[in-house]
């Protein structure tokens, strides 16, 4: 066999992901843990800056070796092991707690427990596997504040960190805004004068690059490189370390240096570089390679990608056996076996185009969307990619010789706590850095100190020209038609099928010479045909192949709040409505819940948002996705549906949504008795309120709607209490509404669903959605036993998690929630 490591790699990650599967890391903590004030003592592992909001940065510590002091009593108690971690975000005085926080010292720190979550809707992100599966973090601590620290530390990683700190700072100084005071003067009396206006924004991409400071990118910056398909440009990668190892050991080799001390010398750089950066997945994987790379050197062996590659997988999954689940580890893995393996069987100038096709199912299945045109921009990046980075390194060899020249030495800066901490916050929050963090002061050697800072801007201009035109070309890409593709999350099964497909188109390209049978003959002189065919094949297949039933009701899990989403996909088209969707008590409820199911399913466009009433907790949401529509991968919004009330009735956040969707060319119309919404087989009408209604209560002018698809119905109650409801009854008279679902009005509360609207309402299944302990009480005993006499089956968000129904509207329907606790 060709390459046994392989083979043998490929079991142990099949069995690897079968006990994955089998045994689950199981949850620990109880829930009455979250959000008590916890004081745990820990050894400082890593820490870095991450930007909270556009005008303040919170230090974010991980702790190992951690022990909970106090905050938990003994009947919540709960077993810390010795790989847990804890990740403190400190908030206040982040400059001076920065300096407390030394890499290996231990610190004593109190804060707000928070738990890391399993996800409770479709789409929504899984905090509970990213953070403590993979990362091993047992909980995190929010507004936590350092009471006391040791002043020992890891010697090597605290002086790795003042190194990255000191060469964070440079980057500010040759890419930001402003030139250093104490080299103004030395930069307009130098022979090689520069510009001292710059994008900072730049400052913030080179840091994220070459540092791994991903922390301090500006949200939008983020999210442009991540809609385009290019986010991997700023994650430190394989192209990093082959770029600064291969010129690591090319140049010692050019001084007759032996090859094994170039390679130990190249690695032990890496190794280092690597510590300094964090050592993220993909890091650690191209190390591994490297090694494999520059040992086959030493040996006089030949290296082999795909062998090195199986065992990086190995060694990374002993560590960490959920890196399985994992979309940086995927993405990694499969952008490698693109270049090194798929590209075997295929011309050399398609192995660009062959990265986004081994990749595709990765992205689907983690982001449910395709920015289409990342095929064409990636070809520009992967090119200029080598140039960005190299220009980026270069750029700071002038920066610290004219600081060795001056006396200081790089990371000098780090020995004294207040003062170079409060310098760094300060630079982080304002991209403007002071030139002595390497520890000397340029001016000390002004005229050549001067034309030194002149030279590392000017070699910063190839840098920031091509990060210029990467923001153009996203830009110019979000413009054009079909930017986002949202074709939604395929099926495990599909994935398999598709990666099947794959390896047919790949046996197709390794074919050597013809064959008696005339099967294969044919496709030997037609392989580039038939691997185009194949391509092609999966491709299509992954992107429009998905099973949707032809009814389907989802009632979201917000917490305490409302939310609902009614999808049809059969012969008349398909069509998407959503009922509500807010929160009293999570916030982001668009951002984190809607947006994400919406993509999950393969939903581009909202045919119409439906607000049943403008409290918080049932349009939180809706304004939040009236805000994004126009976004070039965001969901589009076809109209606005508004309960028909008076002007003077009409609140804050009524007004507010008129407004937005006014400002965003969407359509708005006002329901009131008897209007109705169809679209092929499907029907809502709406039953409540009357026209120009005026009740006191918003509650009570809740929009009441009936839906039927075919032989099934549901009847949609938003908040409707009290004297709407009693309005209602007078109104429907002897008129009988025989539903399938009812969903429960009020979140279940006392005042709703009495015992004369049940009466009028024959339902098998009840839906309540509500947060867990809820300071109302919902769903209020009453209710539930009026329920449970009228012979319904409760599903209940706090425990279900989403619930959907689903139904072909003709052989009955069926529900499904997301949690196995019901």
């Amino acid at each position: 066999m060709r390459r046994p490591v392989c083979l043998a790699a490929l079991l142990f990650t099949a069995a690897v992901w079968a006990a994955v599967l089998i045994h689950p890391v199981e949850e620990r903590l109880d829930e009455k843990a979250d959000g008590r004030s916890v004081t745990v003592t820990g050894t400082v592992e890593w820490k870095e800056y991450k930007r909270s909001s556009p005008d303040s940065l919170s230090v974010n510590m991980t702790l190992k070796n951690i022990r909970i002091e106090s905050g938990i009593p003994a009947e919540i108690a709960f077993d810390v092991h010795e790989s847990d971690k804890v990740l403190c975000v400190l908030t206040d005085d982040t400059a001076l707690q920065e300096s407390w926080a030394k890499e290996g010292a231990e610190v004593r720190v109190r804060g707000k427990l928070r738990l890391y979550r399993h996800p409770s809707n479709d789409g929504e992100f899984d905090a509970f596997l990213y953070y403590t599966q993979i990362n091993g973090l047992l909980f995190s601590l929010r507004d936590a504040h350092i009471l006391a620290y040791t002043h020992a530390g890891d010697p090597l990683k605290s002086r790795l960190y003042a190194v990255r700190r000191s060469l964070s700072e440079a980057l500010d100084d040759i890419y930001g805004e402003k030139v250093p005071e104490d080299v103004s003067k030395d930069i307009e009396a130098s022979p090689m004068p520069v510009s001292s206006s710059k994008d900072s924004g730049t400052a913030s991409l080179m840091k994220a690059m070459l540092l791994g400071q991903t922390g301090l990118l500006d949200a939008e910056q983020k999210d442009l490189y991540q809609s385009s398909g290019i986010i991997h440009v700023l994650c430190i990668s394989g192209v990093h370390l082959s770029l600064i190892g291969t010129g690591i050991f090319s140049l010692l080799r050019k001084t007759g240096i032996p090859i094994p001390v170039c390679s130990a010398a190249s690695l032990t750089f890496l190794f280092l570089y690597g510590i300094m950066t964090g050592m993220h997945t993909s890091c650690v994987r191209a190390l591994i390679m490297f090694s494999f790379q520059v040992a086959a050197k030493a040996l006089g062996r030949t290296y082999d990608t795909m062998t090195a590659l199986s065992v990086a997988a190995v060694l990374l999954l002993i560590e960490q056996p959920a890196y399985l689940y994992h979309s940086g580890f995927l993405f990694s893995f499969a952008a490698v076996i693109a270049i090194s393996l798929v590209s075997e069987g295929f011309p050399k100038r398609t192995v660009p185009f062959l990265i986004p096709v081994c990749t595709m199912p990765v992205q689907l299945s983690f982001y449910y969307t395709f920015p289409l045109y990342s095929v064409f921009l990636n070809l520009i990046v992967i090119a200029l990619a080598p140039f960005l980075i190299a220009g980026g390194m270069l750029s700071l060899l002038p920066y610290m010789l004219a600081s060795l020249l001056s006396g200081g030495v790089p990371g000098a800066a780090a020995g004294t706590a207040s003062g170079s901490a409060t310098n760094i916050a300060s630079a982080s929050a304002t991209g403007i850095a002071s030139a002595g963090a390497f520890g000397g002061t340029l001016n000390n050697v002004p005229s050549l100190s001067g034309m030194l800072f002149s030279i590392s801007r000017m070699i910063g201009k190839l840098p920031s020209l091509i990060l210029y035109l990467f923001d153009r070309l996203c830009a110019a890409a979000e413009k054009l038609p079909f930017h986002t593709l949202i074709p939604g999350k395929p099926a495990f099964r599909l994935v398999i099928l598709y990666y099947l497909l794959i390896a047919a188109s790949l046996a197709v390209g390794s074919l050597r010479g013809s064959n008696e049978n005339r099967a294969l003959k044919f496709i030997f002189m037609k392989k580039g045909a038939v691997q185009a065919a194949l391509i092609t094949a999966a491709v299509v297949m992954i992107l429009s192949i998905r099973y949707r039933p032809p009814l389907s009701l989802y009632m979201w899990n917000v917490g305490q709040g409302d939310g609902l989403c009614l999808m049809t996909h059969d012969g008349s088209g398909s069509s998407c409505i959503l009922i509500d969707g807010g929160s009293s008590s999570r916030q982001g409820i668009g951002k984190y819940i809607g947006i994400p199911f919406l993509k999950y399913h393969g939903i581009s466009q909202v045919d119409c948002c439906v607000v049943t009433h403008d409290d918080l907790d049932h349009c939180s949401g809706i304004t939040e996705l009236l805000e994004q529509h126009g976004d070039p991968d965001g969901i589009r919004i076809g109209s606005v549906a508004l309960p028909s009330v008076k002007e003077e009735c009409k609140g804050k956040l009524y007004l507010q949504i008129e407004d937005t969707a006014r400002k965003k060319g969407i359509p708005v119309r006002y329901l009131y008795r008897g209007m109705m919404l169809e679209k092929g087989d499907l029907s809502l009408e709406c039953v409540h309120p009357e026209k120009y209604s005026d009740y006191e209560d918003a509650n009570a002018f809740s929009t009441v709607l009936l839906v039927r698809y075919r032989g099934f119905s549901a009847f949609l109650t938003g908040d409707l209490e009290g004297a709407g409801e009693q309005d209602l009854l007078d109104y429907l008279g002897q008129r009988r509404i025989d539903a399938d679902v009812l969903k429960v009005a009020h979140h279940g509360s006392a005042g709703g669903t009495s015992p004369a609207f049940l009466s009028k309402v024959g339902a098998r299944t009840a839906l309540i959605s509500c947060g867990p302990d809820n300071p109302y009480g919902h769903p209020s005993p009453e209710t539930l036993s009026r329920l449970m006499k009228a012979g319904m089956k409760i599903y209940d968000t706090r425990r279900a998690g989403q619930i959907g129904i689903l139904t072909d509207g003709r052989s009955g329907y069926s529900v499904e929630t997301f949690s196995t606790n019901e």
